[in-house]
């Protein structure tokens, strides 16, 4: 061996030993771990609708059957003012006509720690639907991004089908994760997103193309929207101070 290469042997050496294979085995840790990492779900024997705290009368147990024939349970929170004792009565007020919050929460807990937020929904004049995802509270099953995302339309079916509410009475609210969820539910309707998802993959260049503006426009005038909104609700911004 040549000595004056021996020392850059031994540094590519060190550099691999010391360097690479500590990366690499983060690398393969931290994706072992990944799924543990992402879901915190609390698991608890039941949840029932007192733990929301409540008036009686205010949040309801409701369920529905998943695709591969899981049940999750959640709660259905009424809106401030409105009381039932039972399913038919709750349906007699979701035909009222008061929007719905179909509520997808986050990566940890359960629906136990999000009562809170649907309470200041329900408060609002909204419904609330409230699910735990699969392997969270007293679900069954393990979470993952596809389970998921097929929990969150089997969400959606059970509000539109079998509660028979009209889609543009419901409102899907995220939270952290739940937002990634909610945006799965976006993309499974029959509109644009579909429309714009199947024509990058068939190449179809115009469609794209408009797809593109449109959604430019909307954008465009989501920001104007919310400028304007904004002046109203700050008055330093309608004087220029």
């Amino acid at each position: 061996m040549n000595p004056r290469f021996g020392w850059k042997r031994r540094l590519g050496r060190g550099v691999l030993l010391f360097g690479v294979a500590p990366y690499l085995f983060l690398v393969g840790l931290f994706g072992a771990m990944q799924r543990s990492l992402i879901y915190i779900p609390s698991k608890e024997e039941s949840i029932r609708p007192e733990a929301a705290r409540l008036l009686p009368g205010r949040v309801h147990a409701i369920a529905l059957e998943t695709d591969d024939d899981l049940k999750l349970n959640g709660w259905h929170f009424l809106a401030e003012g409105r009381k039932a004792e039972n399913r038919a009565e709750c349906d007699r007020m979701l035909a009222e006509g008061r929007n719905l919050v179909l509520y997808f929460p986050g990566n940890a807990g359960n629906r136990r720690n999000r009562n809170l937020d649907c309470k200041d929904l329900a408060d609002l004049g909204l419904d609330v639907f409230l699910f735990d995802y699969r392997g969270y509270g007293d679900n069954p099953g393990s979470p993952s991004e596809e389970r998921l995302a097929a929990d969150a339309r089997s969400v959606w079916q059970y509000a539109t089908e079998t509660r028979d509410l009209a889609s543009e009475r419901i409102l899907l609210y995220g939270e952290s994760l739940g937002g990634a969820v909610a945006t799965e539910v976006v993309f499974a309707w029959p509109g644009m997103g579909r429309v714009a998802v199947e024509a990058i993959l068939t190449r179809d260049y115009p469609l794209i193309v408009a797809t593109t503006a449109m959604a430019a426009i909307l954008v465009v005038l989501g920001n104007l929207l919310a400028d304007i909104g904004y002046a109203f609700v700050d008055p330093r911004l309608r004087s220029g101070s």
